[in-house]
């Protein structure tokens, strides 16, 4: 967690015209993906961890950036949601979940964002224990998160949900759109992406973060 967040003050913070966002997502890719469930004291085990709900920790947030963790009981899931201009870091601590991610495909996506419209839906994949994508803001930037089996991920996100900012969260449902739209490398599925209030059934039960103390003075 150090090395992540040194790393994170020298990309995200302390930031040089040297440094390229290819830069920064590479190295902190590279740090979530040391991160472990004992470092974060989330463990499977854990009794304090509820398993009728989704547990949220918020880790660590600041300016620039914002860590956190969802611990999501079997079946339940992280509804189709957006990250307006953010880039997301998703490890996979222990567990196992699907994720089906989309795009606008409207010039537009500022507006697409905050009304609606026509997406491309990407091909599902599972992600397990250790497993970590990066979803960039020009990619794969709404996503849905099922746990196949009882699971628990980490969240690096840049820069943070602001709404002061025009960063909030949007939250989507997916209906079917006739056609299909090919690329030079897989078949994706037009979908049209209608912007809906956050879901009746979603509710996060916050957890404090139990883990080694975070210095964020500087960030």
């Amino acid at each position: 967690m150090e090395t992540l967040l040194k790393t994170a003050k020298n990309f995200l913070v302390n930031v040089t015209a040297r440094q390229s966002y290819e830069e920064a997502c590479f190295h902190l890719k590279y740090c979530v993906e040391r991160l472990n469930p004992e470092e974060l004291c989330i463990l499977e085990k854990d009794p304090s961890l509820d398993k009728s709900y989704i547990n949220f920790v918020n880790v660590a947030e600041c300016q620039s950036f914002a860590i956190s963790v969802f611990v999501i009981p079997t079946g339940l899931k992280l509804p189709l949601h957006d990250h307006v201009g953010m880039t997301v870091i998703t490890k996979v601590l222990w567990g196992e979940l699907d994720v089906d991610s989309f795009d606008f495909i409207e010039k537009d996506k500022f507006v697409c964002h905050h009304m609606g419209g026509e997406g491309v839906q990407y091909p599902s994949f599972t992600m397990r224990a250790g497993d970590c994508q990066l979803f960039y803001p020009f990619k794969a930037n709404l996503h849905e998160f099922k746990a196949r089996r009882r699971c628990a991920i980490v969240d690096f996100m840049w820069p943070p949900y602001n709404p002061a900012e025009d960063r909030d969260c949007h939250y989507f449902m997916s209906q079917p759109h006739l056609g299909l739209r090919r690329n030079d490398t897989e078949t994706e599925k037009l979908v049209y992406l209608q912007r809906i209030p956050c879901p009746s059934y979603f509710y996060t039960q916050e957890v404090l973060y139990r883990g080694p103390p975070l210095d964020l003075r500087y960030l």
